[in-house]
């Protein structure tokens, strides 16, 4: 799960082109949500997904329901990547 939201952060840093480093996750959330490329609606779905795994990697009891950790983050891939060709197409059209 660690590896999963570490590599979902790097990933949709550079898909954005985000500042380089290594982040916590709230510092993280904080430059998704303050980034109007990525909107709204994405960086509050991604925020609460990476917040969702450091409860459960922090945690020390044992969370009861799976979180599904791959599948969700290859969803928020998926999202990113309908974000950025919309980013393109609105790119396009002002030219």
């Amino acid at each position: 799960m660690s590896e999963v939201s570490q590599i979902l952060q790097h990933y949709i840093g550079t898909a954005f082109k985000l500042p380089n480093g290594e982040l916590t996750t709230a510092e993280f959330c904080a430059v998704i949500t303050g980034s109007e490329t990525i909107g709204a609606e994405l960086a509050q779905t991604t925020a609460s997904f990476l917040r969702e795994c450091d409860v459960r990697k922090f945690s020390p009891a044992n969370a009861t329901a799976p979180l599904n950790a791959m599948r969700r983050a290859l969803e928020l891939i998926s999202l990113t990547e309908q974000r950025r060709t919309e980013l393109a197409a609105k790119s396009s059209t002002a030219k």
